[in-house]
């Protein structure tokens, strides 16, 4: 503990150095009271007056530096006062009436100093409290108005009294607007659960770390962490509440992202694992129906059947090489190869599946770097987009393929887990169709998963498990109504 400071009544501490010179100042003003007492006798004032003289330095004394230098004062003036009762050769003399008064009145001098210092000391800590309540509120609208959460306080009837600068930030109103009415960021479907989250809390259950929605001045929907606790006013009445809320719709977003991709890895692993069981059984299938086959005559009515059970095999081969291709297990033959000359190499054949309802354009960049790939992978990957922004396009449209080069930041790699930051050659298919619905686009790169009428559910997934064989991202960007693109990102080899 530190020795030098002492703990006073109104909660406040005083050095050392303000005791002593607490005490110098009594002895001092004592002294100054038996100088004045003594040039009133020498005047020839009489007694009674220079009792009040010293009563005026005591109340003095107290009233400006508290009963403990009053307390000194009364005991130097009561010493002066009794001393010098039957002190001979003074210029006055007391009647024994005159001197029981004087007696009695310096007992009541320490009276007096401790009655004004309480008042002082009582006045004394109505200040320090007062100056401890505005140095405690000065010091809260800093951290409110610094914290990067949004604070929102408002009273038992739901109206706004505090919106801090994260606040304004967060939702995009401003204190003037919001202030003084209810606040407008709560949806119409969860106002009931925001009352009853209110009233919670009113009733002593504050709620934490509450997942919930929240809307923007520009009308977007945020997913935040809300936590609600009350406030209380001087009576310890609850009158009001202040939310503290957190925008967690990046961190949502990326936890989504990265789920799905534990989820397709998962999936990668199951569906490479029943393709080798399925291939070996169309192995099966196919060598025994070359037995077959061989033990019959060639005009044997049997033959057709055998025929379609080629077909059939043939399919299920087809079927397993992209299965293989989603758990990125079929064989490649890895080239340095330029995007650029894949896209203007299946460019006819692209046209012909496009028309007559679409239009290919493509934007190739001149300076385009080398990846190592299988071509024919790569000719798979780009015709696969290429029918979906197709299939995007009921009533035909534009399909645009983009090259570039392009470095993918940390940044990046933030919002798109599972890729890495590098040098990398893109790859993009735009459509200009009615865009995807975000909760199907965390899903659509699953395989069997699929929106339309027809079609295996094949297509991305095989375009998901050759880019990530070949050691790249995919990615999709859409919104309904816009379009959809999506983005292949391959390493770059040739990037210095």
């Amino acid at each position: 503990m530190n020795r030098n400071t002492d703990v006073e009544p109104g909660g406040g501490r005083r050095s050392s150095g303000d005791r002593i010179r607490g005490l110098w100042l009594g002895i001092g003003l004592g002294l100054l009271a038996v100088v004045a007492g003594e040039i009133a006798a020498r005047l020839g004032v009489p007694s009674p007056n220079r009792t009040n003289v010293l009563f005026v330095v005591i109340g003095f004394a107290a009233l400006y530096r508290g009963s403990r230098a009053g307390l000194f004062v009364a005991v130097v003036a009561w010493l002066y006062q009794v001393l010098t009762i039957n002190l001979p050769g003074l210029p006055f003399a007391y009647s024994d009436e005159g001197r029981l008064r004087l007696f009695v009145t310096a007992l009541a001098m320490p009276g007096v100093a401790l009655a004004l210092g309480a008042f002082h000391d009582t006045l004394e800590r109505v200040r320090r409290s007062e100056a401890a309540e505005r140095e405690t509120g000065e010091t809260l609208a800093v951290i409110v108005g610094a914290a990067p959460a949004a604070v929102i306080t408002a009273d038992a009837d739901g109206r706004v009294r505090l919106w801090n600068p994260a606040a304004e930030q967060m939702f995009g109103w401003t204190a003037a607007e919001v202030v003084g009415r209810p606040a407008p960021i709560v949806p119409p479907d969860r106002s009931d659960e925001d009352r009853a989250a209110r009233k919670g809390a009113l009733a002593g259950d504050p709620a934490r770390d509450l997942r919930t929605v929240r809307l923007t001045k520009d009308g977007r929907a945020l997913d935040v962490s809300l936590s609600i606790a009350t406030i209380r006013d001087r009576r310890g009445v609850r009158s009001g509440t202040v939310d503290t809320l957190v925008d967690i719709t990046d961190h949502n977003r990326q936890e989504a992202q990265r789920v799905g991709a534990q989820r397709a890895e998962l999936l990668g692993h199951l569906t490479a694992g029943v393709a080798h069981d399925f291939a070996n059984i169309l192995a099966a299938v196919s060598g025994f129906r070359a037995l077959v086959s061989e033990a019959l005559p060639a005009t044997h009515s049997v033959q057709a059947d055998l025929a379609a059970i080629d077909q059939a095999v043939d399919h299920g081969v087809a079927l397993t090489r992209q299965l293989l291709a989603y758990g990125r297990q079929q064989p490649q033959s890895l080239q340095s190869v330029n995007i650029g000359d894949v896209v203007v190499g299946v460019h006819p054949m692209l046209q012909q599946l496009l028309r007559p309802r679409c239009v290919l354009e493509h934007h190739l960049a001149d300076d385009l770097g080398l990846v190592r790939a299988d071509p024919g992978q790569l000719e798979q990957v780009i015709a696969n987009l290429v029918l979906n922004a197709r299939d995007a396009m009921p009533a035909g449209g534009r399909v645009t393929i983009t090259t570039a080069n392009l470095e993918r930041d940390e940044a990046f790699v933030r919002e798109h887990p599972g890729s890495v930051p590098g040098q990398y050659v893109s790859l993009s298919v735009e459509d200009a169709g009615g865009g995807i619905d975000p909760e199907i686009v965390e899903r659509i790169f699953e395989p069997y998963f699929t929106t339309k009428d027809q079609g295996t559910g094949l297509g991305l997934a095989t375009v998901y498990g050759i880019v990530k064989q070949s050691g790249g991202y995919v990615s999709v960007r859409s919104e309904p109504g816009q379009g959809s693109a999506f983005v292949v990102d391959l390493p770059r080899i040739d990037a210095a």
